[in-house]
């Protein structure tokens, strides 16, 4: 909640109380610690601590991998450092992340149609980026119609994947689909 308001330094004062009691309790090969190492990334983030972030990033992917392979919170965090990855300007590490994030979230026993929404939009943007239009629009269809069906029509997840298609579409020369 503190990450989410932006108050990086109560949620840094948090975690290292929380950091504490997972370390008492013997838990940091669990999915607890994988979470604990997401939030402390976002924490890093926002504090400008690109370093710290990485390091965080890296440690909640590898407890993800070997405890939760198949939950939506490794997924996120997937996501988390496919954004690292555009950031940095790698946008085919970035759209990689973004593929296996993906399947991660198909997966998942827990499926949640909202990632899922959210990183097809991710996907079709990055394929967009690395000129691979034929792909993007086939995933901002599917980004779309995944919207469509989770949030609805009226939902803005869903007008700003078509906006981006459209866009997508006009500047391809294919004005009457846009």
């Amino acid at each position: 909640a503190a990450c989410l308001r932006e108050d990086y330094a109560k949620a840094t004062r948090l975690l290292e109380e929380t950091d504490a009691s997972l370390r008492a309790a013997h838990l940091d090969k669990t999915v607890m610690r994988a979470n604990w190492w997401r939030t402390k990334a976002r924490a890093s983030t926002g504090l400008g601590r690109r370093a710290e972030f990485r390091q965080a990033l890296k440690q909640a992917l590898v407890l993800y991998a070997a405890a939760a392979p198949r939950s939506n919170d490794y997924a996120t965090a997937l996501s988390l450092a496919s954004l690292e990855q555009t950031e940095q300007g790698n946008s085919l590490s970035a759209a990689q992340l973004l593929e296996q994030a993906l399947a991660v979230a198909e997966a998942a026993p827990d499926r949640d149609d909202s990632i899922i929404a959210d990183l097809l939009y991710d996907l079709a943007r990055t394929r967009e980026r690395l000129g691979q239009f034929a792909a993007a629009e086939d995933t901002y269809i599917r980004a779309q119609a995944q919207a469509k069906k989770t949030y609805g029509e009226r939902h803005a997840v869903y007008w700003i994947s078509l906006a981006h298609h459209a866009q997508l579409l006009h500047q391809r020369g294919q004005r009457d689909a846009a």
